[in-house]
């Protein structure tokens, strides 16, 4: 079993690439929507059996095992409206991830469907690391009216968030309502605890895995979309809004 991470590394990637291409592995879980190359349809064919975890690429053909992040994201951005939020800013993921264009759909649907008007300038773009909420909270501080929550398409980018809000004086939950997105572990550690969409990551995994032990094995497996529930873990960052807010 081979275990890599291709990110930004061409040399990682070209080993990769040479594995599959020499057809020295059997068979491939992609955690991603990308891969490690260009390949046409007819390209595909000639590869190893592959299932897609995570993401969700129509256009590549392969057994997919993910959650629905447009229902996800609404669900997460719906309990900060619930609460009373009006002044909602999401700091979004990389714009050519699929997974962060479901997101945000899911924000601006959730805004929408409550009749608020998105305001472009509360929507960030971060690369799912710690510094990158940072960067987008302070950019969203120098807005005229900042916002008085937040949903981040990551934990990482969340903790970040909640850091810099913190280091400007900013009370959370009862200045900021913070909502994340994976509920890694270290989510239920910080302070206040973050309240994040929680991912099923085992059972992706596990899913992804059994597909592709019946390709394996000679089973037909049919391309598609195979939806696992996800759910919304509220803990101790986010609260209602205050009566000025409304």
């Amino acid at each position: 079993m081979l275990i890599g991470d291709c990110a930004h590394q061409n040399q990682q990637e070209r080993t990769f690439l040479n594995l599959m291409v020499t057809r020295q592995i059997d068979g491939m879980v992609l955690l991603g929507s990308k891969l490690p190359f260009d390949a046409s349809i007819d390209e595909q064919r000639n590869l190893p059996p592959m299932v897609m975890a995570n993401e969700f690429a129509p256009e590549m053909s392969l057994p997919t095992v993910h959650i629905d992040n447009l229902t996800a994201a609404f669900e997460a951005v719906n309990h900060l409206l619930q609460l009373g939020h009006t002044h909602i800013a999401c700091i979004a993921g990389p714009e050519e991830m699929p997974l962060c264009q479901y997101r945000l759909q899911g924000y601006v649907q959730a805004m929408r469907r409550s009749g608020l008007t998105v305001d472009p300038t509360y929507i960030v773009r971060g690369d799912f690391t710690f510094e990158a909420g940072v960067a987008a909270m302070n950019q969203l501080m120098t807005l005229p009216q900042p916002p008085r929550a937040l949903f981040c398409h990551s934990d990482i980018m969340a903790l970040g968030a909640m850091n810099q809000a913190r280091r400007c004086g900013l009370r959370i939950p009862e200045d900021l309502s913070v909502v994340g997105f994976d509920d890694i572990e270290l989510s239920r550690y910080c302070e206040p605890p973050l309240t994040t969409v929680t991912q099923p990551r085992y059972q992706i995994g596990r899913e992804a895995m059994l597909l592709l032990l019946d390709e394996l094995n000679g089973k037909r497996v049919i391309s598609g979309s195979r939806l696992l529930d996800a759910g919304l873990t509220i803990r101790g960052s986010t609260a209602r809004a205050k009566k000025r807010e409304k």
